[in-house]
């Protein structure tokens, strides 16, 4: 007997032409609005989530989010870049691949403060984005 998935996957799939990805985030405002974002934004939005979540601090998936914390206090050197590199580049193949990375730059944080800034550009459909990580000490 066909898995009931694969028979709706072959009659369906041809009247899909494009997929339109859309999700509401909440608006900082004073009566807590919520906005309809749509496509890349929804991948920006996503990878941001992946990136900044500390990994193991989901309860349900504590593989899920990224060490990019751990690289706070490494030596601002090329390995430690190269690690920044890997480690985005692992957790977005891992939990997010509707799109692809464009390009990674990592600029570390001059003194007094401590920490470094992620540029991603997103490729989704032809169309690029930015998506940039601040990853700092606060207790300063």
């Amino acid at each position: 007997m066909a898995n009931p998935l694969s028979r709706f996957n072959l009659t369906h799939t041809e009247e899909i032409e494009s997929i339109t990805y859309s999700d509401y985030i909440s608006q900082k405002s004073p009566l807590g609005d919520y906005k309809k974002i749509s496509n890349i934004n929804v991948i920006i939005n996503s990878w941001n989530n992946i990136l900044l979540t500390p990994r193991g601090s989901y309860d349900h998936d504590p593989e899920y989010g990224s060490r990019l914390y751990e690289y706070l206090y490494e030596p601002a050197d090329a390995d430690t870049m190269n690690n920044i590199r890997d480690e985005v580049i692992e957790m977005i193949s891992r939990y997010d691949d509707r799109a692809s990375i464009d390009s990674i730059d990592v600029k570390y944080i001059r003194p007094p403060n401590q920490g470094f800034v992620v540029y991603i550009v997103v490729l989704y459909e032809g169309e690029r984005a930015p998506l940039t990580i601040h990853i700092k000490d606060t207790s300063q």
